[in-house]
């Protein structure tokens, strides 16, 4: 070998022992944390390149995130998005009816508070916005209810106030004329039940507030003369008795207040008769009762006489002699109802 390829040789080791020196001091200043890096040795006559890849020796170890823990529900009342609901003391949460301050709320099976119509054991309640339960008369949805003092919703007849209330089937308090067993009964407009009156529309309705199936015309006619035949006979034997004179005589088409009168003459109104229940010195048994005598001699007198008594009928009722003064006394006694 000559001196010019022995300098030129060494020349390139040189090179190469740097160039390697270099390398190895720029790799040994990566920091990689918690990562140890190997280096495999470079053989003489390697090129300036890794010949295989870096072995870690050690891996990054990711390290868990502390969450943020979930707030506890408390004792008491609680929400979520879900609703509203009550944790106990022992931490369950509450389900159907829980008191709180003299008020009653009602939880589902899920254990949120439930509102609006509720059906529990075969009864319907009512829970306000709030989940309180109502009592008492309420309005909802238009229509009024009755749910007593125990929340339970009403149906039927009530009375309440000392009025007659009729709820229906849905508990709606019923308005305007309803039937009800047979029956027509009228309620105005704040519910309660008209009784022994005439409607708004003119009909009568009894002591037990059903109609008593008159007309209107009829209606206001009993009613005026029952009430007019009754002041008329009060303290008499047959007191109470108008409204069997005021029927027969719309009935059969008689003045009402001329049996009345003529009892008064022939009988001291009832207290001296001729036969049981024969208030008008009738020759014949009329009934077994003063509503069934009141009705035969009314029919009867329609049929002989007409709608009252004249001076010819007096003859025929009478004859005995006094026609006219008879007639004169009845007539006095008519005046008087």
């Amino acid at each position: 070998m000559n001196r010019t390829s022995t300098d030129t040789t060494n020349k390139n080791h040189n090179r190469k022992s740097a160039r390697m020196a270099v390398a190895t001091a720029l790799v040994a200043s990566l920091a990689l944390p918690n990562t140890a890096l190997a280096i495999a040795n470079v053989p003489d006559g390697a090129t300036n390149r890794l010949s295989q890849p870096l072995e870690l020796t050690s891996s990054v170890t990711a390290q868990p995130v502390a969450l943020a823990s979930v707030a506890t529900a408390q004792e008491g009342w609680n929400s979520d998005a879900r609703g509203t609901f009550y944790v106990l003391e022992d931490g369950s949460h509450a389900k159907g009816w829980l008191a709180e301050n003299d008020v009653w709320y009602l939880f589902g099976e899920d254990g949120y508070q439930l509102s609006g119509w509720q059906f529990v054991d075969g009864s319907w309640y009512y829970l306000d916005a709030e989940g309180a339960m109502l009592t008492g008369w309420q309005y909802v949805d238009g229509a009024w209810y009755y749910l007593g003092t125990s929340g339970r919703m009403h149906s039927g007849w009530i009375v309440y106030g000392g009025y007659w209330y009729y709820l229906d089937a849905s508990g709606r308090m019923a308005q305007g004329w309803i039937l009800d067993g047979g029956s027509w009964y009228y309620l105005d407009a704040s519910g309660y039940m008209y009784a022994a009156t005439t409607t708004p529309d003119g009909y009568y309705v009894l002591d037990n507030g059903a109609w008593d199936g008159r007309d209107p015309g009829e209606s206001s006619f009993v009613q005026e003369w029952t009430q007019r035949i009754d002041a008329y006979l009060a303290g008499s034997a047959t007191a109470g008795c108008g409204a069997y004179y005021a029927q027969a005589a719309w009935d059969y088409g008689v003045d009402p207040r001329i049996l009345p009168a003529i009892s008064c003459i022939e009988s001291g109104k009832g207290a001296v008769c001729w036969t049981s229940y024969n208030a008008w010195g009738w020759m014949s048994h009329l009934g077994n009762s003063w509503a069934e005598s009141i009705d035969s001699i009314t029919r009867q007198f329609a049929r002989m006489y007409g709608y009252t008594m004249t001076y010819e009928g007096a003859l025929a009722y009478a004859a005995n002699g006094q026609e006219a003064y008879w007639l004169s006394l009845v007539e006095s006694e008519m005046a008087r109802m």
